[in-house]
This record gives structure tokens, sequence and C-alpha cells, in this order.
């Protein structure tokens, strides 16, 4: 690459702004539009953040990125620490190709916050060159953003209904075993119990299950516990050992461990903030459904 193209690259970003701020549980951001790109990176606690229709719960090391003239609003739901940059991007094809990866609480995690770590720090010591340096990490996150994503929209889908039409013809044994997970939530069932129940050999009945929802029998029944969970949390008083029991959870400690490792919240403060969570739960029910395998 030349001096001159790669002085035009640079150029398609401007940093506008960046800062690393802690704030109180409950500081709020009302909704507003700007004509620049806004990063929120959560270092330490958890945000609520809104963009347009899009509602999503930031934790621990992940970020949210709102685009120019799109209104988003902030409500810090416990004491955390925030990385924020607000940067435009003067080159349409990478606009647009931002703009098809929203929202990205999921996405702007490991090198990709890291880089933007970076572009903060560059600012915070303002040795000589910080500004083109920082200019070039900027750069170097929304390269790294679109590799990750391969430049597609990332696939936050609702919960997977069993459709017929999707299985296809000869998968009534997956469809079949979803309603026997569904059944038997609170039973400690193996993978050896569920191919037993369908009268299928256990190796032979994973490899089919994967095939069609691209991950393990065993993983998805930990998912359907995990959202079950979730709407007993939010729609009754039950105590958590109960509901562990109910959803096959040795105990009301296990079910925490595995909440928080899912959603990045434990159970308390998903049932102290029930409306806010509801829809970051179903968004974060993201599936790897290759649905090459169903055209």
């Amino acid at each position: 690459m030349t001096e001159n193209a790669m002085l035009a690259y640079l150029q398609s970003v401007e940093l506008c702004w960046a800062s690393y701020r802690s704030v109180q549980k409950g500081w709020l951001v009302r909704p507003h539009a700007h004509d620049y790109w806004q990063f929120l990176g959560v270092e330490s606690g958890s945000i609520l953040g809104e963009v347009g229709e899009k509602r999503i719960i930031v934790t621990n090391e992940k970020a949210i990125l709102a685009p120019p003239d799109k209104n988003h609003s902030f409500k810090a739901l416990q004491n955390s620490i925030l990385l924020e940059v607000k940067f435009h991007v003067h080159n349409n094809v990478f606009n647009e190709q931002l703009i098809k990866v929203l929202p990205l609480a999921e996405l702007l995690s490991g090198p990709v916050l890291s880089t933007m770590k970076d572009v903060i720090q560059e600012g915070k010591q303002m040795k000589p060159y910080y500004k083109d340096l920082a200019t070039i990490r900027l750069y170097e996150f929304i390269i790294q953003l679109l590799r990750h994503t391969n430049g597609t929209a990332h696939p936050l889908e609702s919960w997977p209904e069993v459709d017929d039409k999707l299985l296809g013809a000869g998968n009534e044994m997956v469809k079949s075993s979803i309603d026997f997970m569904k059944q038997n939530l609170a039973a400690d069932l193996t993978l050896e119990d569920i191919a037993s129940h369908l009268g299928y050999n256990a190796n032979y009945f994973c490899t089919k299950f994967t095939a069609v929802y691209g991950m393990s029998p065993m993983r998805f029944l930990s998912m359907l516990r995990l959202k079950k969970a979730a709407e007993l949390i939010a729609a009754t008083k039950l105590s958590y050992s109960d509901i562990a029991a109910q959803v096959g959870y040795g105990s009301a400690r296990t079910l925490a461990k595995a909440f928080y490792s899912r959603y990045g919240i434990s159970p308390t403060t998903y049932r102290q903030h029930a409306t806010h969570f509801a829809d970051s739960i179903r968004f974060r029910e993201t599936w790897s459904i290759r649905q090459e395998k169903y055209s």
C-alpha cells in the first residue's frame, strides 16, 4: 500500500472524544442523537443501553455502539467503569457496513474492545503524536470489527421455535427430542437418557441433532433450562432454590453461576430489573442454526 493510500484510509476516520470514567448506579443519559458514532464499553459493572428500538444489557468487558442520527440512551444498573469514544467515519462503505453489524453487545469484546482501550490510553497519556496513534488504533478497531463480523449483520435471533418445515422431512427425531427436554427440565437428563427415550444410539442422535441446530443436545438443554429459569424469575415469586429444582439445577448457587455465565447478570439483579432485561435475554438466545441445510 502506498503512503498516499494509507493516508486516505486514515483520513476516513476522525476521533472526536475519548474518556475513561466511573459512574454511580442510576447514572442516566437520556435519549438523544448526534452526527457521530458513539462507543460505550463497560470495564466493570453493567449498563442498560437503548439504541433505537433495541434494548441491550452491557456487562463486564463488553460494549455497545450507537450510530449517527439514531436515538440512544444509557443507564447504569450498577456502579460501573466506562470507556467512551466518539468518532466520525467519512467513508460511506465503512458506515454502511458498521450499521449492518448493530447491535453489538455480544461482539465488542476481546481484541476488538482492547483496541478501543488503546485509543483512550493514547488520549490520556498525550505523548508526542498521540492523536495520530489514536487515529490509527481507531481505524484498526473498525477493521477488526468488520473482519470479526465479515461485514454482515449479527444474527440476534429470538428463541427458535421448532418448525417442521425448517427441520425438514426425516427430522421428527429432533423435534421429539426437544419436546422431551421441555417436559423434563427438572430431571437429571443425560445424552443417553434422551437418545434411549427416542430409541436411538446416543452417538447417532447427537450427530443428527448437531447437524440441525449447530450445537449438541446437552448445550441446547442447558439453554432451555436457563430460558425457563429467566421466565420464572421474572414472572413468579418462587425462591431461587425452587426455581433451580424446577429447571434441573441442584441448588440456587449452581443456578446463579450458570445464569451469570450465560447472561452476565445474577438472578437477583434480573428479578429487580426484569422489565428492562427481558428483551436483552431474548436477544442473547442466539443460535447457530445453519439455515443453508434447510434451503
